[in-house]
């Protein structure tokens, strides 16, 4: 039995490649551009933990912290 896909020409493989290559690169820019968000985002929360001078209370809530469900929430929350 022969390959279903040996009816594509190599140039139509070749476009399809280049399709899905474009499709995962805007995907990569995507998460890199979240990604560039969160650091920044990451970096005014050390800043503002720096500045209210948070460290201990942070370390204790970064230690004692867990997990809340909550049914009207569709996600889990941390608290102490």
């Amino acid at each position: 039995m022969r390959n279903q896909r040996s009816h594509l020409s190599l140039q139509d493989r070749y476009d399809n490649l280049q399709i899905y290559c474009q499709e995962m690169r805007e995907h990569v820019q995507d998460l890199e551009y979240e990604l560039s968000q969160v650091h920044n985002e990451l970096r005014y929360l050390h800043g503002f933990i720096s500045y209210k001078k948070l460290y201990d209370e942070y370390l204790f809530f970064e230690k004692n912290a867990h997990e809340e469900y909550d049914d009207g929430l569709p996600f889990p929350r941390l608290t102490l």
